[in-house]
């Protein structure tokens, strides 16, 4: 059996009257991209707050010990690049703002075409900046 779900009824020949049901279809798919749409406006403007607000510096972590943080991986559609954002609560230097303390370091680890979820971790990555200072924002 097919469903069918009647968008319009016909009242007469003259007239159209779109039904109730498909009504609430097509407004909660406008809904659903307008709410899309925003969330993502907001994370581009969140994130373009948080690289204005960034300040160059020459980092050192304190302690070998660190938190896991939830990673997010990003793509370009089809053909372009993929990375994951990864963080990692760390306790943290900064020699240039004379600050220390408990932070969230992010790590750009860049993907291939097949995704590494191994070496994407704060346990393969905290071990290459541990040693000695290095730059930071």
């Amino acid at each position: 059996s097919i469903l069918v779900i009647p968008f319009f009824v016909m009242a007469d020949d003259t007239s159209r009257k779109f039904s109730n049901l498909g009504l609430g279809i097509i407004g909660t798919i406008l809904a659903g991209v307008l709410a899309l749409n925003f969330f993502f406006w907001w994370r581009v403007v969140k994130q373009e707050e948080i690289q204005y607000n960034l300040l160059d510096g020459t980092c050192k972590l304190e302690s070998s010990e660190f938190q896991d943080g939830w990673k997010m991986g990003w793509s370009y559609p089809a053909f372009g690049p993929s990375w994951t954002d990864v963080p990692c609560t760390v306790e943290l230097q900064v020699s240039s703002a004379d600050l220390s303390g408990r932070t969230v370091l992010h790590f750009t680890f860049k993907q291939g075409l097949v995704w590494n979820y191994v070496k994407d971790s704060c346990t393969n990555l905290i071990p290459e900046v541990k040693e000695g200072s290095f730059a930071c924002s």
